[in-house]
C-alpha cells in the first residue's frame, strides 16, 4: 500500500503489532535525484525550444511555413506535457512510501466476534483471518 512517507515508521509499527512473529523485515530506498534532475533539464530544453518555435511562428508569412512550425510546436508541447507529468509522478513517489506486507492468518493476534471463553472459533466468524488463509497488504487507515 502507498502511504505518506512521514507515516511510514508508524504504519510499519502497526503492521508489526498485529503479528505474533515477523519472519522477515526489510527496508529498501531508491534515490530518484538523478531521474528528477534529468527530467527537469529535459523540460527546460523543451520550453526553450517552444520559445524558439513561437518566435519563428511570429515571423512566418507563408501558410506552408506556419503549418510546419505549428506541427513542430505541437510536438514540443507534447514533450513538455510528458515531462511535467513525469515530474509530478516523481514528486508523488518521493512523498509516498510503499509498504508491502504478507501476513499469514496463523500469525495474527486475533480476537473475532465469535469467540467463546477467549478462544476464537471459526464457526459464525466473518473476519478476514477466518474467511481466507492469509491477508495481503491490510488497510491501516
Amino acid at each position: 500500500m502507498r502511504i505518506p512517507a512521514k507515516y511510514f515508521d508508524e504504519a510499519r509499527t502497526q503492521v508489526r503489532r498485529i503479528a505474533k512473529a515477523v519472519e522477515q523485515d526489510t527496508i529498501e530506498a531508491r534515490d530518484a535525484t538523478r531521474e528528477y534532475v534529468d527530467k527537469e533539464a529535459s523540460l527546460r530544453n523543451a520550453r526553450a525550444e517552444e520559445a524558439q518555435y513561437l518566435a519563428i511562428l511570429k515571423r512566418a508569412a507563408a501558410v506552408k511555413d506556419i503549418l510546419e512550425v505549428s506541427s513542430k510546436l505541437a510536438e514540443v508541447r507534447g514533450r513538455i506535457d510528458e515531462s511535467e507529468a513525469d515530474l509530478r509522478f516523481l514528486h508523488h513517489q518521493v512523498e509516498m512510501s510503499l509498504l508491502t506486507t504478507n501476513i499469514s492468518a496463523r500469525w495474527l493476534k486475533h480476537k473475532c466476534a465469535a469467540s467463546i471463553g477467549g478462544r476464537s472459533t471459526r464457526r459464525g466468524c466473518r473476519c478476514a483471518a477466518h474467511l481466507s488463509g492469509s491477508l495481503t497488504t491490510p488497510t491501516l487507515w
